[in-house]
């Protein structure tokens, strides 16, 4: 197979953009050579993760692994019709409910970004308790093998249980921790992922949030 490139932003919230495509890749099987930042050939860093085929250039991480499935490995994208809905549903919830929110939380923690502590809180917690119900009993996201729903789902939990997500916040959970146990146990997970240590410690930044009040310079993230 040729090898494909692909364009990475070397920051938290790129890796975790990043891995979502690694992913796909490994379980389709697919040579894939990632650069990084001197790399970028005239890419705007908010464009990438950039996937260099031959046919020309994606862009959006979601679009990128349902080409790879698409491409490789249809099996990814839903074993029928009515899963493949499902598989498209669930990526995008998890894109809207939980990588969103993450991804502001890791821009916070590594720029010193003043943001809404308090209401980034409110909907983390209100989201995490939405798709912890959605995986409630099941071993895979959707059907009984591997979709790409599992990949968008184990690419935001990884950085989610080793930076932000503590003890407190995880025993919320049950059902997402459980996923995220079994779907780190297959190889392509592991291998891409590497082993994700859960924080041992409470995240300061959700600890302190909802204490005082909104300082005027902070700025609303999740504004109406």
């Amino acid at each position: 197979n040729t090898v494909m490139k692909l364009l990475v932003e070397d920051s938290p919230v790129g890796k975790a953009r990043a891995a979502k495509v690694r992913l796909a890749a490994e379980l389709a099987k697919l040579p894939l050579a990632c650069s990084h930042d001197k790399d970028f050939q005239g890419c705007a860093a908010r464009t990438l993760p950039v996937l260099v085929t031959a046919e020309g250039k994606l862009t959006n991480s979601n679009a990128i692994i349902r080409h790879i499935a698409r491409t490789s490995a249809p099996a990814l994208l839903g074993a029928t019709p009515a899963e493949q809905g499902q598989v498209d549903e669930f990526i995008e919830t998890t894109h809207e409910h939980l990588g969103c929110v993450v991804f502001a939380y890791l821009h916070v923690q590594n720029s010193g970004f003043k943001a809404d502590r308090k209401k980034m809180r409110e909907v983390l917690d209100s989201n995490l308790a939405l798709l912890d119900s959605l995986i409630a009993g099941r071993k895979f996201a959707v059907g009984q093998s591997v979709t790409l729903a599992d990949v968008a789902l184990a690419a935001i939990l990884a950085p989610a249980f080793s930076t932000l997500l503590g003890p407190s916040v995880r025993k919320q959970v049950p059902n997402l921790c459980s996923w995220f146990t079994g779907i780190m146990s297959l190889p392509e997970f592991s291998s891409v992922l590497g082993k994700v240590s859960l924080l041992a410690k409470e995240c300061e930044l959700l600890e302190k949030a909802g204490k005082g009040k909104k300082d005027e310079d902070e700025i609303d993230l999740f504004g109406d």
